[in-house]
């Protein structure tokens, strides 16, 4: 990626507002606090919360949030792709669903 950094944040459960700001802290202790951070969220509510958006400002992190229904930028997408196109070539080839 040019020498920038990547990060992801996944819980087991629904992630909430102070996950959220953790994860934005942890960022913060990669670089020096005068590099503004860039950071691409997508449109969940958590990341629209005040907390989570005064943290960011507070600490020299712009919340860059990705365009609705834009999923050719979200990775995930690519996984789901890829599961559909597996599960199109290899499981319905052999299901019989005429009985």
């Amino acid at each position: 990626m040019d020498g920038n950094q990547a990060c992801i944040l996944m819980k087991p459960k629904s992630i909430r507002q102070e996950d959220f700001v953790e994860f934005l802290k942890q960022l913060r202790l990669k670089d020096a606090h005068e590099i503004r951070q860039y950071v691409l969220v997508d449109n969940l509510s958590v990341h629209r919360t005040h907390s989570v958006r005064d943290y960011a400002d507070a600490n020299n992190q712009e919340l860059v949030f990705n365009a609705p229904y834009s999923s050719e930028y979200n990775p995930v997408e690519q996984l789901w792709a890829h599961a559909k196109k597996y599960f199109r070539r290899e499981i319905l080839d052999v299901v019989d669903f005429s009985k």
